[in-house]
């Protein structure tokens, strides 16, 4: 499934981008797999490779980030598209059509619908879902999806020295994008449905399928956090500033444990001047950096063992 997934992407008309293969404590024989088919290839690739096997365990937060830290240290990207492993493009234009909305509308974060697991109209709503029949639009202030297909603007990296927040273990990462795009004046928006990529859930495709019992532990699992989830993101500071968490426990329709423990936080309205544009974005920024980010004494990137190099 990789390797025909990666090859959807290799396969692109548009060769304005870099591919990095960023994978944490696979086996010898796919990292052996990965880097034949790509070497086989490497004579008619016209666009540059790099692979980025970690081998200590930490979420895909943490790997994709070291994978964005490691490449820019050569190259200056406009953005990082995060494209999970069981994500294919199903079209040769997928990869230039969504640089161009991403650009073009000037966005913090753009998302892209996938197909077999749209969570749209059930998590957002159905209004906001048949809209998106129609026109690209911005995902409800507070409110998010899960993070399959996105591209996160340069201005994330450059502000947090990261991209994804590294926090959280196992839920409730995509529910604060909203505030990351407000604390930089720009927009967390949706491409309509006339772009959709495919999501392979089935174990006949290769996907290992929904995470098994137990590997989700809620929304007050943080990672490696030296406070707990009251102390960094449930506190006065996190509301003044209009920060947000897991808003959509506030009215789940399914009943879970991080919502009978009420673990939640609507952001405060009257921080704000309208959606996505706070009246004191440095405030808000400043809480960020040290609420939804790790500090380099609870993780030291530069000490995560891997193998980084150029196909």
């Amino acid at each position: 499934m990789w390797i025909e997934h990666i090859d959807s992407i290799l396969s692109q008309s548009s060769r304005d981008f870099d591919l990095v293969l960023s994978g944490c404590l696979i086996s010898d024989e796919s990292k052996g797999s990965l880097t034949k088919y790509i070497e086989e290839k490497k004579d008619l690739l016209a666009v540059d490779v790099f692979i980025d096997f970690i081998d200590e365990l930490h979420p895909v937060n943490v790997t994709f980030n070291h994978s964005c830290i490691k490449c820019s240290k050569e190259y200056k990207y406009s953005g990082y598209l995060f494209l999970s492993s069981d994500i294919k493009l199903t079209k040769e234009d997928d990869l230039e059509r969504m640089f161009r909305f991403h650009y073009d509308n000037n966005l913090g974060i753009s998302n892209f619908i996938v197909d077999n697991e749209n969570w749209i109209p059930t998590h957002i709503s159905k209004e906001y879902w048949e809209k998106l029949q129609i026109e690209h639009a911005d995902f409800p202030f507070g409110l998010s999806i899960n993070c399959d297909c996105m591209i996160f603007d340069r201005d994330i990296f450059e502000t947090y020295d990261r991209v994804i927040p590294d926090i959280f273990r196992s839920w409730c990462t995509e529910g604060v994008f909203p505030f990351i795009c407000a604390s930089l004046n720009k927009k967390y928006r949706c491409h309509d449905n006339s772009l959709v990529v495919h999501h392979a859930i089935d174990r006949r495709e290769g996907s290992s399928s929904i995470a098994k019992t137990g590997c989700e532990k809620g929304c007050d699992d943080l990672y490696r956090s030296n406070k707990t989830v009251w102390e960094r993101l449930l506190n006065n500071e996190a509301y003044e500033c209009g920060f947000g968490y897991a808003e959509s426990h506030s009215n789940i329709h399914t009943y879970s444990r991080e919502h009978s423990l009420k673990i939640y936080l609507v952001h405060n309205n009257e921080a704000y001047i309208s959606d996505y544009l706070p009246k004191d974005p440095q405030r808000l920024r400043n809480f960020l950096s040290t609420a939804i980010y790790l500090t380099s004494e609870e993780l030291d990137y530069g000490s995560i063992s891997h193998t980084y190099r150029k196909i």
